[in-house]
């Protein structure tokens, strides 16, 4: 069934002994706002000669209790619902009748009917008044609306410019503006006048006065900058925005930020949850059109559902929501489809079921394409394995804006926990750790297990932070960040990437006597691990025990000279080719060497050693280069020298030899 214009349509089809109705859900929008108070439903009647009538059944909730409110048989395929009250929204669905009276199973629901006989208001920032400088003036309705706007003083209409963008007023101006609801409600004509004394002002010193200057707040913007392609900006003051900008290329999106990925749970054991969102990164040079209210950029999604041999296609109640990466750069942004697990999906998404997934995307100059081959692709939702013990603690319920606690309880990460506003939909947990695999073997985890932080969801405020508590005398400074996507795998994660927000290397967290914590703030869902390239914490949960020498002859990751060693790593070998190179080759060949010596004690008192002098002149290295520098010079002088003279004698043997 479609609801469009204010018209509820129902496709029935064939009714039997007990009358079957089967309905098509077209790829319509969501919801239709209607600025009347009824909505008229019509339907195709199912064209079986036994059909006696039909019942209308109304819910506020997509999946609420549907209660019959057609008081009569209804013999006709149109019916007008006049019950219905400002600002609620209504979902209606269909039984059938036939002449021995049996009834028919409830059809799948319509779209959802909004009731808005309410105008908007709409209003400048800042007011109208005299200003000494040129003015950039926001449009802001209080509810979704399109703006139209003139600056010419005549009346806005529908085919007036749409605000999109700052205005910016470089001259006294009567600006004019209206707003348009989605219920096509038009809010009053409202009037702002600016009047700009500027004279000969220069306010950003850039050698242009104001009177001249369309932006004398932005250095960067006057009569002789160059035109800068996709910003939205007139930055050479010729009352032309992006010209001489050629650009035929439509927007792309980043592989491995796309989830779920087509064919998870079909073709793979990938599990998404219920409570999964849909999420991809899109770029585009000149800028994505992703203006709210005219945006072509979007992601629908629909439950696919088969009966009879045929598929049938129920859209999903959500949101298209964007983040840019950068503030103000609408070239790289996410956009995540959030479902309504509020109202529509309180349980989540339908386990077991298929969801199909549309990505359409525009620029600022137009250039639209829709992803993936035929348009669409799907992916099944899983069953979540059972999950790790953790405590949900919000030290507040009552009040809006409490940081909710989730505490892992038992298993080799407890005491890990993650912190987050409680307004957050839908909410954070910890998976199972094992639906994450381990680290590559080059790496060392610092952590048992890796963190699964769930679900798969985008958070628009940067406002979700994992603590990761480490032991006593530990430096929270000396790991690595990791975080695993299942496109790419694991990846070594740097502060202000697309995922690592923030890192904060905490003493002791959250009171002073409490252990070194690393704080990770990220900006999605996905694995997370601490690691070191060479040791391994602990022993047990995700790695194998003690895979590189020094951790195995030493027995932790955390011990002084294992440290040291770590340090030289990353000061000396690691910034240069050869030095990488020699580290690549001790990581190929060591992990056989160090699984002997761990399971020897005297291998290992054997190995540290061995190691004393190697950990002595790395520390000589780190604390006084220039001394270690001389001391490696006269070493290799000495080798030198040892190698020449082995080299005379034999030469002289082989020569007494010959004779």
């Amino acid at each position: 069934m479609h609801l469009t214009k204010g018209v509820l349509y129902f496709i029935t089809c064939l009714i039997a002994t007990v009358p079957l109705l089967l309905f098509s859900a077209s790829a319509s929008e969501a919801a239709v706002y209607l600025n009347q108070p009824l909505v008229n439903l019509s339907w195709s009647s199912s064209g079986a000669p036994d059909t006696k009538g039909y019942e209308v059944h109304r819910s506020t909730t997509y999946n609420g209790v549907f209660t019959k409110i057609s008081a009569t048989l209804i013999e006709a395929s149109t019916w007008t619902d006049s019950n219905v009250a400002d600002g609620s929204t209504y979902y209606y669905k269909l039984t059938a009748i036939d002449t021995c009276g049996n009834v028919s199973g409830l059809s799948i629901a319509s779209d959802a009917a909004v009731i808005d006989l309410s105008a908007p208001s709409v209003s400048a920032n800042p007011p109208g008044g005299t200003y000494r400088q040129s003015v950039s003036v926001m449009l802001e309705a209080n509810e979704p609306s399109t703006i139209y706007y003139t600056t010419d003083g005549s009346v806005p209409t529908t085919s007036s410019a749409v605000f999109s963008a700052p205005i910016i007023l470089a001259k006294s101006t009567v600006l004019k503006y209206i707003a348009v609801d989605r219920a096509s409600n038009k809010s009053q004509t409202m009037t702002s006048t600016y009047t700009l004394d500027v004279g000969s002002i220069d306010a950003d010193d850039d050698g242009y006065d104001s009177d001249i200057d369309c932006d004398d707040t932005d250095p960067l913007i006057n009569p002789g900058a160059s035109e800068a392609c996709g910003d939205f900006v007139d930055n050479d003051c010729d009352a032309l925005v992006d010209e001489g900008c050629d650009d035929l290329i439509a927007p792309a999106y980043i592989d491995n930020s796309l989830f779920p990925f087509p064919g998870n749970g079909i073709d793979d054991d990938v599990i998404i949850p219920p409570d999964t969102t849909i999420r991809l990164r899109l770029v585009d040079g000149a800028g994505l059109d992703i203006c709210e209210e005219i945006y072509r950029t979007s992601i629908t999604a629909s439950a696919v559902y088969i009966a009879g041999g045929e598929e049938f296609f129920e859209p999903l109640i959500g949101e298209t929501k964007f983040k840019v990466i950068d503030e103000g750069d609408c070239t790289d942004a996410w956009i995540v489809f959030v479902p309504d697990f509020e109202n529509a999906y309180g349980d989540g998404l339908p386990v077991g079921g298929i969801i199909e997934v549309v990505v359409e995307a525009s620029d600022v100059f137009g250039n639209y394409t829709v992803f993936f081959e035929g348009g669409s692709y799907r992916f099944r939702v899983s069953e979540n394995d059972p999950l790790p013990s953790q405590s949900f603690e919000d030290p507040n319920p009552s009040a809006d804006g409490n940081l909710v606690t989730v505490t892992l309880l038992e298993g080799p990460n407890s005491g890990v926990f993650m912190q987050y506003p409680d307004s957050i939909m839908p909410a954070p947990y910890f998976g199972p750790p094992a639906d994450i695999p381990g680290l590559p073997g080059s790496v060392t985890p610092v952590l048992p297990e890796p963190v699964n932080l769930q679900p798969p969801c985008v958070f628009f405020n940067d406002e979700f932070s994992l603590f990761i508590p480490l032991p006593d005398g530990a430096e929270p400074a000396s790991f690595e960040v990791w975080r695993f996507d299942a496109v790419t795998g694991w990846e070594a994660a740097d502060s202000g990437d697309d995922w690592l927000v923030n890192r904060i290397n905490h003493a002791s967290y959250p009171a002073p006597n409490g252990p070194p914590t690393v704080e990770l703030i990220v900006s999605h869902f996905t694995g997370a691990q601490l690691a070191t390239a060479s040791v391994i914490y602990g022993g047990g949960g995700g790695g194998s025990a003690s895979c590189f020498i020094a951790t195995a002859a030493y027995g932790s990751a955390l011990e002084k000279d294992v440290m040291i060693l770590r340090q030289f790593r990353d000061t000396y070998l690691l910034p240069n080719v050869l030095g990488k190179e020699l580290v690549e080759i001790y990581y190929r060949t060591s992990p056989g060497i160090a699984q002997v010596i761990a399971r020897h004690e005297m291998l290992r008192a054997v190995t540290r050693t061995i190691l004393m002098p190697i950990v002595w002149v790395c520390k000589l290295s780190l604390e006084t280069p220039a001394r270690a520098i001389w001391l490696l010079m006269t070493m290799l002088m000495g080798v030198i020298c040892a190698g020449l003279l082995t080299f005379r004698i034999r030469k002289k043997r082989f020569s007494k030899q010959a004779c």
